[in-house]
C-alpha cells in the first residue's frame, strides 16, 4: 500500500507543471459549460484478507459523474477485474491461494481540494488543487476459487470457505485530475489518476474466514484499486463556450 501511494504522488508531482495554467483558468470554465463526465481507467488491485501474503492484480475502472457545483461531484463507478492473496509454506498449509472475481458497483461524492487552497501560485498548491477526495458506498459480487496442496486443519473447506455473492462496502477516493487541453487541444479530456480502497462488511471477500490461531483475524477484509485513465466531460451548459 505504502509503494502505491509514493507511486500516486511522484505521478502527481511530475504533471503538476502541466497543469499549473490550466487548472485554474479551466476549472472556472468547466464549471460554466460541463455537466456530466465519463471516466474510464485501468490499474492494479490487492485485498488484504486473511492470508498473508498479497498479489497485485488488473483492475478496470468505469465512472460517471455528475457536476453539481465546482468542486462537488456525485456519481456511480464500477470496478471488475481479479484479487489475489496466498499463504506462505507454514506448519498447517501449504500451496494456500486464493483468486476472487469481482464486480462492484458504488455511488459516491467527490470534492476538489482546489477550493480548499484557492488555486494557491505555488507548486504544492497547484498540485493540491487538482486533487480531490470522495467517498461513497457500494456492494461487490465476488466469485471465489480456494486452492491448496495441503491442509492440516480438519474439514477446512466446509468449516472456513464460503462464497458470499454480495457483499456492501465503504469506499474512499483519493484521486488528481489534469486537463489535456496541451496534448488534444481541447479541455474536455483530463488525465485521471484515482486510488479507490474499500472496507467491506464480510470476512469472505477472500472466500475464507479462518478465526482459529491458524490466522490473524481481527478485521474485515479489505481491497484497493489504483488506477490511470481519462475523464471526458459530455454536456455543455452554456453553448457560447
Amino acid at each position: 500500500m505504502k509503494s502505491k501511494v509514493v507511486i500516486l504522488l511522484v505521478i502527481i508531482c511530475s504533471f503538476c507543471k502541466i497543469s499549473t495554467a490550466q487548472v485554474r483558468d479551466e476549472a472556472a470554465e468547466n464549471f460554466k459549460s460541463d455537466k456530466y463526465s465519463l471516466g474510464v481507467g485501468i490499474g492494479l488491485a490487492t485485498m488484504w484478507g486473511d492470508l498473508n501474503q498479497h498479489t497485485l492484480s488488473p483492475g478496470f475502472r468505469l465512472g460517471i459523474g455528475r457536476h453539481i457545483t465546482k468542486s462537488l461531484i456525485v456519481g456511480f463507478e464500477s470496478y471488475f477485474g481479479q484479487l489475489q492473496s496466498s499463504e506462505a509454506t507454514n506448519s498447517w498449509s501449504r500451496g494456500l491461494k486464493t483468486t476472487a472475481t469481482y464486480q462492484a458497483i458504488d455511488i459516491n461524492g467527490k470534492t476538489s481540494l482546489g477550493q480548499l487552497f484557492q488555486y494557491t501560485e505555488s507548486t504544492i498548491g497547484k498540485a493540491l488543487s487538482a486533487m480531490y477526495i470522495g467517498l461513497g458506498v457500494g456492494m461487490i459480487n465476488v466469485k471465489t476459487d480456494v486452492q491448496y496442496e495441503y491442509i492440516k486443519v480438519p474439514n477446512f473447506k466446509q468449516r472456513y470457505v464460503q462464497d458470499h455473492d454480495f457483499q456492501p462496502f465503504l469506499s474512499l477516493n483519493i484521486g488528481f485530475r489534469v486537463h489535456m487541453k496541451k496534448f488534444f487541444g481541447t479541455k474536455s479530456t483530463q488525465l485521471m489518476i484515482n486510488y479507490n480502497n474499500n472496507y467491506t462488511f464480510s470476512d469472505y471477500l477472500d472466500g475464507i474466514n479462518i478465526s482459529s490461531a491458524t490466522a490473524i483475524n481481527k478485521y474485515k477484509d479489505v481491497y484497493s484499486v489504483l488506477t490511470i485513465g481519462f475523464s471526458f466531460l459530455l454536456t455543455k451548459r452554456n453553448t457560447e463556450l
